[in-house]
């Protein structure tokens, strides 16, 4: 775990010089998250998300100069209500929480 701490400590740093805004959520808020889409976070994103909740204010239409956009934890989106007319299977146990430009 103090290794996804240390990344999620660079990422942070990174966005800051960009003026990326951080918040933090409770796991308690995340909770809330898991229990409305029925899905179970792995232990790394939600220490990611008690550091810090995505670029909230780039959401939804900025990325970093990486060209990366995380989602708020909020804003996860599962694959079946995020691409309708997608032949996917299992897409209703797919989550999309970031994009790449």
């Amino acid at each position: 775990m103090e290794r996804i701490v240390l990344i999620i400590t660079r990422l942070v740093a990174f966005w800051r010089s960009q003026k990326i805004e951080i918040s933090t959520k409770t796991i308690e808020e995340i909770g809330l998250v898991e229990r409305k889409l029925d899905l179970k976070l792995p232990d790394d994103f939600k220490t990611f998300y008690t550091r810090v909740n995505g670029m909230e204010n780039f959401y939804p239409n900025e990325i970093d100069e990486e060209g990366f956009l995380f989602y708020p934890v909020d804003a996860i989106v599962s694959a079946e209500k995020e691409l309708r007319d997608c032949n996917l299977v299992n897409k209703d146990k797919i989550f999309i929480f970031a994009e790449y430009a």
